[in-house]
């Protein structure tokens, strides 16, 4: 029966393929009716403005020295945008609707695909209790006993953290990349229609060239913010002259400044051992990772934090009055969320990670690792 199954595990895990192929495909037509309906939307704009540069019952005396149009050549140059204005509202109408028919087909593969994925469980399950109850059955019937080796192995252990923390990077590299791309190409878009929109008014308005030049400007502004934001996810500053107190007290006065609705009480105890540069940012790195997950989850109104070190190890303790962490966070938890991150980042460091709920509420936090030298 076992071999009957395992046909049907194929043949679903092929329909699997091609379902989710099918959707990928979709999935990109969307995205591009979404990107033509953005370009769309910035040209009819563009075109509104400058039409109502060329309209008669604009002013274009706002300066003495503006020149007087012609008003024969102002009605056929307003009359060449009306009708490109119409081209692309028929355009808009048309991928609108394209853009409706591709989400309800969307939505209908993403059913397919929910129930073939519960399909495919249940085909494993199937083929795991037979597997199961066949060796039992052969472990019944054998007069040789194998005691297995309890112990883990190590190679394995060393490879799957390689994994996790290989697919992470990439994981975070790929985020980077996709949230950059989509930001700044829409400001870089924009920004580009805005110095075009200034170009055309140069000569009938000028006060409205400038305008828009002064709007391109801080689309700039906007752009370096997007980058400088992104990257300050991923790097970790810390003032290198200094020691890891300083540091941080650095930390935490920008988180009680960042969110005052949270009273964030810290003891940092005697730090007679200075950490290495890697170790002091791991230390604000997982303190970071830590720290947001309370505000994003915890809905806590207060918590402590305690800094110590023996003569080998540097540990710090988190607590809060929030409302706990699942018990099942290890296998819940998406594998690149921030607990996982510091899993792997403890684990390099040679160190370990407790984490329980605390009585009546709340949830205790401890993590240590070997300092160096």
């Amino acid at each position: 029966m076992t071999d009957e199954w395992k046909i049907i595990a194929d043949s679903n895990e092929e329909m699997l393929r091609y379902f989710k192929q099918l959707h990928a495909d979709h999935l990109e037509k969307i995205q591009a009716l979404k990107e033509g309906l953005f370009e769309v939307k910035i040209r009819l704009d563009e075109l509104e403005k400058t039409r109502k540069v060329y309209s008669l019952n604009i002013d274009y005396r706002k300066s003495v020295f503006s020149p007087l149009p012609d008003e024969n050549a102002v009605n056929e140059k307003e009359a060449e945008l009306r009708t490109e204005m119409q081209d692309l509202l028929d355009r808009r109408e048309d991928m609108e609707n394209r853009l409706a028919e591709e989400s309800y087909i969307l939505k209908s593969l993403e059913t397919r695909l929910k129930k073939l994925d519960s399909a495919k469980q249940e085909i494993r399950n199937k083929i795991q209790e037979e597997e199961n109850a066949l060796e039992e059955k052969e472990a019944s019937d054998a007069f040789e006993f194998i005691r297995e080796d309890d112990e883990p192995d190590l190679e394995e252990i060393l490879q799957e953290h390689g994994k996790q923390i290989l697919l992470l990077h990439s994981f975070d590299q790929t985020y980077l990349s996709t949230i950059l791309d989509k930001r700044l190409r829409t400001e870089m878009d924009t920004l580009s229609y805005r110095m075009k929109q200034a170009e055309d008014f140069m000569r009938v308005d000028p006060v409205r060239a400038a305008m828009l030049i002064k709007e391109a400007r801080q689309g700039t502004d906007r752009i370096y913010q997007i980058i400088e934001g992104q990257l300050k996810k991923y790097m970790t500053p810390i003032r290198e002259s200094a020691g890891i107190a300083d540091n941080l007290e650095d930390y935490i006065l920008s988180l009680k400044d960042k969110h005052p609705e949270v009273v964030i009480d810290t003891e940092i105890g005697d730090l007679p051992f200075a950490l290495s540069s890697v170790q002091l940012r791991m230390t604000i790195r997982l303190l970071r990772i830590f720290m947001e997950n309370i505000f994003r989850h915890a809905e806590a109104s207060r918590v402590s934090l305690k800094v110590s070190e023996t003569n080998e190890d540097f540990i710090v303790e988190l607590s809060d009055n929030g409302k706990g962490i699942p018990l099942d966070y290890k296998t819940n938890s998406p594998w690149y969320s921030g607990i996982h991150r510091a899993e792997e980042v403890l684990f390099l460091m040679g160190g370990s990670l407790e984490i329980h709920n605390s009585y009546p509420q709340g949830t205790n936090v401890r993590y240590s690792f070997p300092i160096d030298g």
